[in-house]
């Protein structure tokens, strides 16, 4: 008789445990979703800055992931932190990284943000790997030079639109659409940061040409002579010179 009991209060008490209210076996983590300002120039001061996510709690310690150096951080409610980051690390470009670690379940955020640290000298572009492109297309340029962090695009005419880009101090991957309608020839390109803007990529104005889809042609100069052999050759921009040859004779 005293088995049965036994095995019986067992059943009782695992019923018990698992209807306990409060107790959860899956810990949340905290999520960065956007730091506000999200940029200051080098040799700013000590900067307060709001970081909005989920899974905040008073526990909550805003960290620079390198080295995981705590910060002040102050708790707003559960989507929101206030923190500061320190002038030390605001003294010369760059991005700062930023983590938020739960002190109470040891549990940090996977994702981790940069704040960015952008130069006070206004943008150069040294170099730029696509001049021209079709009606319809969409691509990727690389562009090279200095203090482009926070880089954005405009053009000089219609029908190209910089899609999204991906910048630091030396360099921007920007993704580029092009209309099916856009007007044919070259648009002047200007790169703007918050600090300046340049239209002006190495010695030679930043251009992007429209290629028409016509297969139209253009004179560039005259052939004295009757010519064989000419040598064809495509341009950058998507233009063909003709050009070189002998006569016949």
């Amino acid at each position: 008789m005293s088995g049965p009991r036994a095995i019986s209060g067992f059943g009782i008490l695992l019923c018990l445990w698992g209807s306990v209210p409060g107790i959860s076996w899956a810990q949340t983590a905290p999520v960065i979703q956007s730091i506000s300002p999200d940029a200051v120039p080098e040799g700013s001061p000590s900067t307060t800055i709001n970081l909005k996510g989920s899974g905040f709690n008073s526990s909550s310690v805003a960290r620079l992931t390198s080295g995981f150096q705590s910060l002040p951080t102050t708790f707003i409610d559960s989507e929101t932190l206030q923190t500061v980051i320190p002038a030390s690390s605001l003294s010369s470009p760059g991005s700062v990284f930023l983590d938020v670690y739960n002190a109470d379940t040891r549990i940090s955020s996977q994702r981790q943000l940069g704040f960015i640290v952008y130069s006070t000298s206004p943008p150069v572009v040294t170099s730029i790997d696509v001049f021209g492109a079709g009606r319809g297309s969409t691509f990727t340029m690389q562009i090279n030079g200095s203090y482009l962090a926070l880089a954005i695009f405009s053009f000089g005419g219609s029908g190209i639109a910089a899609v999204s880009a991906t910048a630091n101090d030396t360099g921007v991957q920007v993704q580029i659409a092009v209309a099916g309608d856009a007007p044919p020839g070259p648009q002047t390109m200007t790169i703007t940061t918050r600090v300046g803007s340049t239209s002006t990529c190495g010695q030679k104005p930043c251009s992007l040409s429209v290629v028409s889809d016509t297969g139209s042609w253009s004179a560039t100069g005259p052939f004295h002579d009757m010519r064989a052999k000419v040598a064809a050759v495509r341009l950058l921009d998507g233009r063909v010179l003709v050009a070189g040859g002998g006569n016949k004779d």
